[in-house]
């Protein structure tokens, strides 16, 4: 059996294609992680609001109206203590609950992503004085910087 040389082509194009194909390779690779990125420090901002309101309103009440907590929950508004502690564990105490807490925290990630559950936070953070608000955003940058190093 004879078989028939193929045209050689242009090294260019093996480049080209082997490019391509790796793209594909990294985007199918990473889907699913860069929907789950947060950028540390979160960014106060409103967007989050329903999100709050259908999941952690009714234990914490409503930061940007002083409603009361339930269920001896912690306060999220400038009375309470949410903004001494930097955003990555925040992030991390909703999706897996609060360890060594009571036990009455539940972990929401089987109902929220890490990006709503940051949409959440920073509708949170928009709810505080600036003063507060810069406040928070030193100490979480103070503990992403401990990360790095």
């Amino acid at each position: 059996m004879e078989y028939e040389s193929l045209p050689r082509m242009n090294p260019r194009i093996y480049l080209l294609l082997a490019t391509i194909a790796g793209a594909f390779a990294l985007v199918g690779c990473g889907a699913g992680e860069s929907a789950a990125t947060v950028a540390y420090p979160i960014i106060p901002d409103a967007s989050g609001e329903s999100q709050y309101a259908a999941n952690c309103q009714v234990c914490h009440g409503n930061p940007a109206t002083g409603e009361e907590p339930q269920l001896d929950a912690p306060r999220h508004d400038g009375d309470g203590h949410t903004w001494h502690h930097a955003d990555r564990p925040l992030v991390e105490w909703v999706l897996n609950g609060v360890p060594g807490g009571s036990g009455l925290m539940p972990a929401f990630s089987d109902q929220l992503s890490k990006a709503e559950v940051a949409s959440i936070i920073a509708y949170i953070k928009s709810t505080w004085t600036p003063e507060l608000q810069a406040s928070q955003m030193e100490n979480s940058q103070a503990w992403e910087n401990q990360l790095v190093k």
